[in-house]
């Protein structure tokens, strides 16, 4: 699909790039799959997730995982995790480790919700990000809303 871009008086300036993605869930009594697919002019990406939940613990174990192309630049990445629920409350935390060309990326994230109702949570969550020499730590608050 191709859309022009329009400046702030409303008149054509110029072309968007190509776009498509295509994307489906599927849940079947404890295990969720995820597959989705976008292009963007010369860029692809295919994305996959699993997600099992055990029930009777409370517990959810999830992998994540994608490859993307750029012109002829190749990257991928892997992220499992895993979520303990204590009534309304979960604890999570989950790995992710990516590779662009040859820069290797890894990040640790811990976080702690609470459900305040049917849609919304709140959060806090820490993190560890190492790429390459350098080394980030993060820490963030926040609500999420579902519709």
């Amino acid at each position: 699909m191709k859309s022009d871009k329009l400046d702030e008086d409303g008149k054509v300036v110029g072309e968007n790039p190509a776009w498509f993605d295509l994307g489906a869930k599927y849940t079947i009594a404890d295990l969720t799959v995820a597959l989705a697919f976008a292009k963007v002019d010369d860029a692809k990406a295919i994305d996959a997730g699993l997600a099992y939940t055990l029930k009777d613990l409370g517990l959810t174990l999830g992998l994540d995982t994608g490859f993307s192309k750029v012109g002829d630049v190749k990257a991928y990445y892997v992220n499992p995790g895993v979520k303990m629920a204590f009534g309304e409350s979960a604890v999570y935390s989950n790995y992710g480790f990516s590779k662009v060309e040859d820069a290797k990326t890894h990040k640790f994230n811990l976080g702690v919700e609470y459900k305040l109702a049917k849609n919304s949570k709140v959060y806090t969550e820490v993190g560890y990000t190492k790429a390459g020499d350098a080394k980030t730590k993060q820490i963030g608050v926040g609500m999420k809303v579902e519709w």
